[in-house]
């Protein structure tokens, strides 16, 4: 099952033969780069076991690699074995990410998921489209449009929005958050990061462009380096905010 009312994805390890550090490392950047986001970051154990069990066996896997895996899933949430399949279909939004190791052994056939690789910009694009039904663009007169017409305070340095508000909100859904209030994206076409602020508690945003990194509401540290990990041939753009 597919489409836009589809609110759950499964991570498939495509890797079958690969369990090298290169699949655990993914793992644990998956799990870095959307504990951010308005998701729930889930696991089967059952799943899990099953997968491990062969290794369990081959010194080559066991104890370290096996070792690592249950680690790195420590920090994900786990799903209870009995009730996999009530727990998708009964549970609501956001979004859910489950991580299927074993996933030739899984079917969801009948089951409101879609299915992605097990790659950071693969997940993202299913986020993506997934909630443009939650975010709601308002504008704010004060930051103008295009570049034109902000409205300054005595007291305040009011940042431009040097876009339109439709290209905004497209921008808005591709949006990373620091927080439900506080989001940042990239603007390829006028290589400039642009933030969206919330009033109402992450409904409905406004959004205006970021010049410098002395200019207020400028992101942080991570937050450039999970928009490098999206726009990799960007990299350059970002440097100039970078301390």
């Amino acid at each position: 099952m597919g489409g836009n009312q589809c609110t759950h994805l499964v991570l498939k390890n495509s890797q079958k033969k690969d369990l090298s550090k290169k699949y655990l490392t993914a793992i644990e950047a998956v799990y870095d780069f959307f504990r951010f986001e308005n998701v729930k970051l889930k696991y089967c154990m059952q799943n899990v076991v099953a997968f491990l069990f062969p290794y369990k066996k081959n010194n080559n896997y066991y104890p370290s690699w096996v070792g690592s895996i249950q680690q790195s899933l420590k920090k994900w949430d786990e799903i209870p074995t009995n009730h996999f399949k009530t727990f998708f279909s009964k549970e609501a939004c956001p979004q859910i990410i489950c991580l299927i190791l074993n996933h030739d052994a899984f079917n969801c056939k009948n089951l409101p998921f879609d299915s992605s690789p097990l790659d950071i910009k693969s997940i993202f694009s299913w986020l993506v489209k997934k909630r443009n039904i939650h975010r709601l663009y308002g504008g704010n007169i004060k930051h103008g449009e295009n570049g034109k017409g902000k409205k300054t305070n005595k007291d305040e340095d009011v940042s431009s929005l040097e876009c339109t508000e439709e290209e905004a909100k497209k921008m808005l859904y591709e949006a990373i958050m620091r927080s439900e209030t506080h989001l940042f994206a990239l603007d390829c076409t006028r290589k400039k990061i642009i933030a969206f602020r919330s009033q109402d508690h992450g409904k409905t945003f406004h959004g205006f462009h970021i010049n410098n990194l002395q200019q207020r509401g400028c992101p942080s540290g991570k937050i450039f380096e999970r928009l490098c990990m999206l726009h990799p041939d960007c990299k350059s753009i970002l440097k100039k905010y970078k301390p």
